[in-house]
């Protein structure tokens, strides 16, 4: 029998953590899924976006997504009448309604991000989106209407304080949020500060793999510097490394200034090292750009240490966001191919 695993106490605090700096959504809902799903011994809010992040990527890859999630509906069902709580398999065994109530806040979860693409164009999720209206209306009217009218209330909420969902494409790579206006000065900086070690790169030779295009190469960076999270990150800024790049390397102005998060560019660098489209060793890449030593920030133990001050990555969801952009420009990837409102557009 299938069923559900709770996740623990310790990463269920360091992923909401992670959800609610990434995820606007998240924020919306998080708070009035606790009275709606969680007193009534169902999925804690972390689980429920857990399972919203699961079903998004799944659906990447599906040929009919509206068919996708309509088969999902009954696995979830299944899933959701027992949760397993600990190692020891201790578990709750729920009722049919329970767990329905547990697909529904998931569903819907899943909609309402669905609903945050750019309104400059008709939805391109819009059949998706009845489809998922349609399931849940069928489960209970009245209850539906009521998990919606919460999550509209929590959005409603955010917004009163002045966070706003950022529009954009929860489906498509190439679609990102919108860089807000505040952040275009430090997007064009973390452009520049790219921009250096980037072109340093691709200008000495042997330094990228054959196996890579510099257009590759570039897009990695090119995508980086366009990731809210990434452009904030970079302003994080440690006083343990200070930035000793050699007297001879040219462009390097704003590479040069003390005020960034120099730990971050040496990660990314070393994740390229671990995907193998940079082919120097961490010994070379740091005699290229450094007077003094700085290897450990190019080393994939060092990195992983997310959150610490060993490594420039703010969290796990951001190691593997930047994981996740290298990949998709790397040969060996592969390539990727009128409903009434219950939640608001």
């Amino acid at each position: 029998m299938d069923y559900f695993a709770r996740i623990g106490e310790q990463r269920a605090n360091k992923l909401s953590k992670e959800y609610s700096n990434n995820y606007e959504t998240y924020n919306c809902i998080s708070s009035v899924l606790d009275s709606i799903e969680t007193q009534k011994g169902g999925l804690y809010p972390v689980e429920v976006w857990s399972e919203v992040l699961r079903l998004e990527e799944e659906l990447k890859t599906a040929p009919r997504r509206d068919k996708f999630i309509a088969e999902q509906r009954t696995r979830l069902e299944n899933k959701y009448r027992k949760i397993v709580i600990n190692q020891a398999c201790d578990s709750i065994d729920r009722t049919k309604g329970d767990a329905e109530r547990s697909v529904m806040c998931v569903l819907l979860a899943l909609a309402m991000h669905l609903l945050a693409c750019p309104d400059d164009k008709p939805n391109p999720h819009q059949l998706l989106i009845r489809r998922i209206y349609k399931m849940v209306l069928e489960y209970d009217p009245e209850l539906t209407m009521a998990i919606a009218e919460a999550y509209n209330s929590g959005e409603d909420e955010e917004e009163t304080a002045g966070f706003l969902v950022q529009p954009h494409d929860p489906l498509e790579d190439d679609e990102k949020p919108q860089i807000p206006a505040e952040l275009q000065a430090l997007k064009e900086r973390t452009e520049e500060i790219f921009d250096f070690y980037s072109n340093t790169l691709a200008n000495t030779p042997g330094c990228l793999s054959s196996n890579y295009t510099q257009d590759d190469f570039f897009d990695i960076w090119d995508d980086l510097s366009n990731e809210i999270t990434i452009i904030k990150q970079m302003q994080e800024t440690s006083p343990r490394i200070k930035i000793t790049l050699k007297d001879d390397l040219p462009e390097k102005n704003t590479a040069s200034q003390s005020d960034y998060n120099l730990k971050l560019v040496l990660n990314i660098i070393g994740l390229m090292r671990e995907s193998g489209i940079v082919t120097k060793t961490t010994e070379q890449l740091n005699s290229m750009f450094f007077t003094d030593v700085k290897t450990k920030y190019f080393k994939l133990n060092e990195i992983e240490k997310v959150g610490t001050s060993d490594s420039g990555i703010k969290d796990e969801t951001m190691l593997e966001l930047i994981r996740k952009i290298i990949k998709q420009h790397t040969k060996q990837s592969g390539s990727v191919p009128d409903t009434s409102p219950i939640l608001h557009q």
